[in-house]
Formats: C-alpha cells, sequence, structure tokens
C-alpha cells in the first residue's frame, strides 16, 4: 500500500503546487495592473488600446470565446489621466470577465473610437443575453454605472435574450488637447 499512498502523496503537492502558481499569477497580474495604472507615460490613449488588446487576449485565451478588436490604428492625440485610465480599464475588464462568467458567448468584439469631444469603448458577444426584468442585479452592473459616472461618462447596457449584450461605456475628453480626461478629485480609485 506504500505505492498507493506515495502517488496520493504526489497528486496532493500537484494539486498545491498548482494553486500556488494560480495564485502568484494573479498577484502578478494584479501588480500588473497596479503599476501600468500609476505610470505617466502611459496615459496615452494608445497605451490603454494596447493594454487593454493584451489583457483580453490573454483573457479569452484561456477560453473557447473568440475576441474581436476595432481600434484605430493611432490614437495618440488623447490623454487620459491616471484615475480616468484606470477607473475605464477596471470598467472594461468588469464587462468582459461577465462574457466570459454569464454570456455563453462563441465571440466577443471590443471596439475603441475617440471623437473630439468623447471616448466610446464598445463590448458586444453573441451569446445568451438577458432580460432587464428578470435578471439578479449583482455588484457587476452597478459597478459598471458608479465608474463611468464618477468619469463623468455613462454605460449603456442593451441586451435581449438569445442575442448577445452590448456594453457601451462613454467618457467625455477635454476640448483643449493639452488637457487631461480626468474623474473629478472626490473619486480616488475604487
Amino acid at each position: 500500500s506504500t505505492g498507493s499512498d506515495e502517488s496520493s502523496a504526489a497528486a496532493n503537492n500537484n494539486d498545491r503546487l498548482r494553486v500556488i502558481g494560480e495564485k502568484a499569477r494573479a498577484l502578478v497580474s494584479g501588480l500588473d495592473v497596479i503599476v501600468w495604472a500609476i505610470d505617466p507615460k502611459r496615459n496615452l490613449l494608445q497605451s490603454f488600446a494596447d493594454y487593454i488588446v493584451r489583457y483580453a487576449t490573454e483573457l479569452f485565451s484561456k477560453s473557447a470565446i473568440i475576441c474581436r478588436f476595432k481600434i484605430p490604428i493611432e490614437c495618440n492625440a488623447v490623454t487620459l489621466a491616471e484615475t480616468a485610465r484606470h477607473s475605464l480599464f477596471l470598467a472594461v475588464k468588469e464587462a468582459l470577465n461577465n462574457v466570459i462568467r454569464h454570456s455563453s458567448a462563441t465571440e466577443v468584439e471590443l471596439q475603441i473610437s475617440p471623437s473630439d469631444d468623447a471616448l466610446q469603448v464598445v463590448i458586444s458577444d453573441n451569446g445568451r443575453g438577458f432580460d432587464w426584468n428578470t435578471i439578479r442585479r449583482g455588484n457587476g452592473l452597478t459597478n459598471l454605472q458608479e465608474r463611468l459616472e464618477a468619469l463623468n461618462g455613462r454605460c449603456q447596457i442593451e441586451s435581449q435574450v438569445g442575442r448577445g449584450t452590448t456594453v457601451k461605456l462613454r467618457i467625455p475628453l477635454p476640448h483643449n488637447p493639452h488637457e487631461v480626461a480626468q474623474s473629478p478629485a472626490s473619486h480616488p480609485f475604487k
């Protein structure tokens, strides 16, 4: 029975190592977000777009969901403050995680569209959708709304059962290109 005990102990050790590895990856990922969020060299919209693409690519690589991107080739003229960039990233992250957790989608599209006066990020999936009247609203949808309101923006969620969900995140951009889009000082990182 020693062989059986040894293989059980080895399996137990492998499970522990797997859990340790997962926790270490999660910590490194969390630190990466923090470092990116506070680095003033990352304030250009191009940096934000690049970071979101890397994040989404990694996130969906572990799923069967195909992720497509519609992002301008260059958007360096737009600058975002650290707090605005971080809050918008957290809203995008929440919407993308909702696709994985709740949608049963096979495809998702992430679109970033800057205009003269606003920045819009749209996340659309082809999943099962939901009916606003029957879903149990968790913290995720509330967090999305609050994050965008703190940026003087808005979050619009459109969904139909059997037809997927679209989340539109829109924040105002400053009129003067030398100004920086930012959240009010009363709303630090959430």
